[in-house]
């Protein structure tokens, strides 16, 4: 079956060690294509609704949305339909999030364990980042050292 998307991740399995090479990264000029204004608004819903999406660039987004719906070449859509797309879903994300802080809020687990569950969502949102950060200071530094033997 064809990748639909216009990149694609390796398996980990197809390499013979997982430190031989880093996953290649995605390039922004093939993501906008592949993902475009669906992915925008689900970004711009998760960020306004749900309560994982805090750390999404909610506004860096729009103003970078505004930006390539002007130029024309990566979002083809009109300025006009763009933007009641995007405050069509921060109220449904909105609702969304109400609805959900309804449901879930009146659970006794969630109201006794509140703090140890947002801390536990930073921890999860913070964590990888300072994963990659640490393996990145940790190969520059290889580099730069000669290998003594």
């Amino acid at each position: 079956m064809a990748n639909a998307l216009p990149f694609h991740f390796p398996s980990p399995a197809i390499r013979s060690s997982a430190r031989d090479q880093p996953l290649p990264r995605p390039v922004p000029t093939e993501l906008i294509p592949a993902f475009g204004l669906p992915g925008i608004l689900a970004i711009v819903f998760a960020e306004s609704g749900l309560l994982i999406g805090f750390f999404l660039p909610g506004d860096s987004l729009l103003f970078t949305a505004g930006l390539l719906v002007a130029d024309g070449a990566y979002l083809t859509q009109p300025l006009w339909l763009v933007c009641p797309l995007i405050v069509a879903a921060a109220i449904i994300g909105d609702q969304v999030g109400c609805l959900f802080g309804r449901k879930v809020g009146r659970v006794a687990f969630v109201r006794e364990n509140i703090e140890a569950i947002l801390v536990g969502i930073v921890v999860v949102s913070v964590v990888p980042v300072a994963i990659e950060l640490l393996r990145s200071r940790r190969a520059s530094r290889a580099a730069v050292r000669p290998v003594d033997r």
